[in-house]
C-alpha cells in the first residue's frame, strides 16, 4: 500500500525532462567607478583601509586589470558600450543621444533593469555638464556618467534609456528592503570629492564605507555583487594598470591575474572584459565585435553553481476546510522572471476519498492573491495544453504564471467546502532560465493511513544535489502561525524513485546532528525530524507521518544547499 501511495505522487504528475541549469545570475550588481589612481596607489595603501581590509579580503581582486585609454570619459564609454563612441576627450560628446548598443539598453531589452545613481545630480534626467550647490566646487560631472549619453524620451527605441534611469544618488536605498528593489545592474557615480579625482584616497575610501558597505554586507547573503573599478590610472603607469574587484555571495575571494583569458600577452582584463563578463552573466549579446566581443568573460572568480536544480514538486495530503487547507510555499531567486505551472489534482488520482473539485490560489509574500483557478479549462486552456501539463480532469485546477523573485504560497482547497485527498504540484517550465527554485515547503493536517503527507521532488541536471528535508510539528506552536494542534512527534522517511527507502529519521538530534547543525537548518525542537542527503538526479518522495499514528498539523520542507 505504501509503495502504491508513493507512486501516485509522481504517477499522476507529468515529468519534464531534466535539463542543464544555467549559472544562477546575480540578483543585483552595483558598479562603482573611481578616478585616476593606479593599482599600486590603492592596493596596500594605508589611506584605503576599507578597500584593503574589507573589500580585498572578501572579494576577488584582479591583479592584472587595465584601463584602455586616456582621459576619463572614453573609458567610461568603453565599460558601458564596448566602444568609446569616437570620443577621445572629456568634453561633451556631439550628436547625443547615441543610438548604439549599450549595457543598459541590452538589460532592458532582455527584461532586466538598469539605473545610474549619480552623487550631486540635482534631479532625475538631468543632462547638464556640471552641477554644484557650492560655487567653485564641481560636484557632479557628466563625463563620469556614461549612460546619460543614451538618454532619450523615446526610450527604449534606438537603444535609448529613459530619463528615469538617470537618478540622484540620494535615491540609492539604505536598507535591506530597499536593496531588494534595486535594478538588476546599477552604476554608482560618486561626486568629484568622493571619486579620488578632486578629493583624497582617504576621502573616497571613507565615502565607500559609509555609503556602500551596508549594501556589500547584504549582497554577501543575497546573491548580489558589488564591482569596484577605476576609469584609468591617471597617467601613473605605462600600462594603465588599475584596481578592479568583485565582492558578493557568488564570488570566490582571492587574487586573479586572468592570464587564461588575456587578449594579448600580459594584457589580463580590461574594461571590455568587465563588460563581456556582465553580458555573459545575463545572457546578453555583445555591444561591439571589436570591443567586448573580442574579449572572453571572467569565469574563475564565480562560485560554481551545481547542475542539480529542483525542477518539480508534488505534495499529496488531505485537504480540509478553514485552517486545514493544504498550503505549499516556494522561493524564486534570480534576476529574471520564472515561468511556473501550478496544478491542483483530485479526481484523476483515482484513490478513495480524493477531493472532487480542487481550487488553487497563489499568494504573494504579503498575502495578497496573485492568481486563482477552479477548473483549468476555464482559463489558459491553450497554454496549458501546449505545455503538456494540462490536468486529466476538467474539474482540476491549473495555472501558468510568470513570477518575479520572491516568496510565494499556493493554497489548495475544495470548491464549496469539498474535502479529500489532493495533490498540489509546482513545475519549473523554464529550467534553463536565469532564476531558480530555492526552497519548497507544504503545510497540512496529518491523520492515519492514507492521510499522511507525501511530498515529491524532482532533481534535474547531471550532478549530485545536497538536500535537507525537514518534518516540523512542535515548533509550529510557538511560530507566527500559532498552531495549537501541531503534530507532536513527526517522523520522516525519504524514498527514491523505485520506492526504496534512502534514509529515515525520528528526532533529528539522534542522527546527523553535527552535519545538520552546520547547515543552519537544524529544527527548533528535538522531537522534529531532519535528513541531510546527497541525491543524484531523479525523483524522490518524503513521507511525513506522526509517531504512533498521532495526528496534527505539520510542515514538510525541502532545502537545496548547493
Amino acid at each position: 500500500m505504501l509503495r502504491i501511495a508513493l507512486g501516485l505522487v509522481f504517477a499522476c504528475s507529468t515529468f519534464l525532462a531534466p535539463a542543464v541549469h544555467a549559472q544562477l545570475a546575480p540578483d543585483h550588481v552595483v558598479i562603482v567607478v573611481l578616478e585616476n589612481r593606479s593599482f599600486d596607489q590603492i592596493i596596500g595603501s594605508p589611506e584605503a583601509p576599507y578597500i584593503n581590509n574589507v573589500l580585498v579580503p572578501e572579494g576577488a581582486l584582479l591583479t592584472n586589470s587595465h584601463a584602455l585609454e586616456h582621459p576619463s570619459q572614453p573609458n567610461y564609454l568603453d565599460l558601458f558600450s564596448g566602444s568609446n563612441q569616437g570620443v577621445t576627450t572629456n568634453t561633451r560628446p556631439l550628436n547625443t543621444p547615441f543610438s548604439t548598443p549599450n549595457l543598459g539598453a541590452k538589460l532592458v531589452a532582455a527584461g532586466f533593469s538598469f539605473v545610474t545613481f549619480s552623487e550631486g545630480l540635482p534631479f532625475a534626467g538631468f543632462d547638464g555638464d556640471v552641477f554644484t550647490d557650492k560655487p567653485g566646487i564641481a560636484k557632479y560631472e557628466r563625463k563620469h556618467n556614461p549612460a546619460v549619453n543614451w538618454q532619450g524620451p523615446d526610450a527604449p527605441a534606438g537603444n535609448h534609456l529613459p530619463p528615469a534611469a538617470n537618478r540622484p544618488f540620494r535615491s540609492f536605498p539604505n536598507s535591506p528592503a530597499g536593496y531588494e528593489l534595486l535594478p538588476t545592474v546599477a552604476i554608482v557615480v560618486p561626486n568629484e570629492q568622493h571619486n579620488m579625482h578632486a578629493g583624497s584616497i582617504r576621502q573616497s575610501d571613507d565615502w565607500l564605507r559609509a555609503n556602500l558597505e551596508p549594501y556589500r554586507a547584504w549582497a554577501m547573503t543575497h546573491n548580489s555583487i558589488i564591482l569596484l573599478t577605476f576609469d584609468e590610472d591617471g597617467y601613473n603607469t605605462a600600462t594603465n594598470r588599475i584596481a578592479t574587484l568583485f565582492a558578493g555571495q557568488s564570488i570566490i575571494p582571492g587574487k586573479y591575474d586572468e592570464a587564461a583569458i588575456e587578449h594579448a600577452p600580459g594584457a589580463g582584463a580590461d574594461h571590455f572584459t568587465i563588460l563581456r563578463t556582465l553580458e555573459t552573466l545575463y545572457q546578453l549579446g555583445v555591444c561591439t565585435s571589436a570591443g567586448d566581443g573580442a574579449r572572453k568573460p571572467i569565469t574563475d572568480i564565480f562560485a560554481r553553481v551545481s547542475n542539480s536544480p529542483l525542477l518539480n514538486s508534488a505534495t499529496r495530503a488531505r485537504v480540509g476546510t478553514g485552517d486545514d487547507v493544504v498550503i505549499s510555499g516556494f522561493i524564486v531567486r534570480g534576476p529574471a522572471k520564472k515561468s511556473i505551472i501550478l496544478r491542483g489534482i483530485g479526481p484523476s488520482l483515482h484513490v478513495n476519498g480524493a477531493i472532487s473539485d480542487p481550487v488553487l490560489e497563489l499568494h504573494n509574500s504579503d498575502g495578497t492573491i496573485a492568481a486563482t483557478n477552479d477548473d483549468w479549462q476555464s482559463a489558459q486552456r491553450q497554454q496549458l495544453e501546449a505545455s503538456g501539463l494540462a490536468p486529466d480532469d476538467p474539474r482540476e485546477a491549473a495555472m501558468l504564471v510568470s513570477l518575479d523573485r520572491g516568496d510565494y504560497t499556493v493554497v489548495l482547497s475544495g470548491q464549496s467546502g469539498a474535502t479529500g485527498i489532493g495533490l498540489v504540484e509546482i513545475y519549473d517550465v523554464d529550467p534553463q532560465g536565469l532564476s531558480a527554485f530555492r526552497n519548497l515547503a507544504t503545510r497540512a493536517r496529518l491523520g492515519r493511513g492514507d492521510d499522511v503527507m507525501i511530498g515529491g521532488v524532482i532533481i534535474g541536471g547531471s550532478e549530485t544535489a545536497s538536500v535537507v528535508v525537514r518534518a516540523l510539528g512542535p515548533s509550529l506552536r510557538g511560530s507566527a502561525a500559532n498552531i495549537d494542534d501541531a503534530l507532536a512527534d513527526p517522523t520522516l522517511v525519504l524514498f527514491d524513485g523505485n520506492g526504496s527507502a534512502v534514509a529515515a529519521n525520528d528526532n533529528w538530534q539522534e542522527t546527523q546532528r553535527a552535519k545538520i547543525e552546520q547547515t543552519g537548518l537544524a529544527p527548533a525542537n528535538a522531537a522534529e525530524s531532519a535528513i541531510l542527503a546527497a541525491l543524484p538526479a531523479g525523483a524522490y518522495t518524503a513521507m511525513l507521518s506522526g509517531k504512533n499514528n498521532s495526528r496534527g498539523v505539520a510542515l514538510l520542507e525541502t532545502y537545496k544547499l548547493n
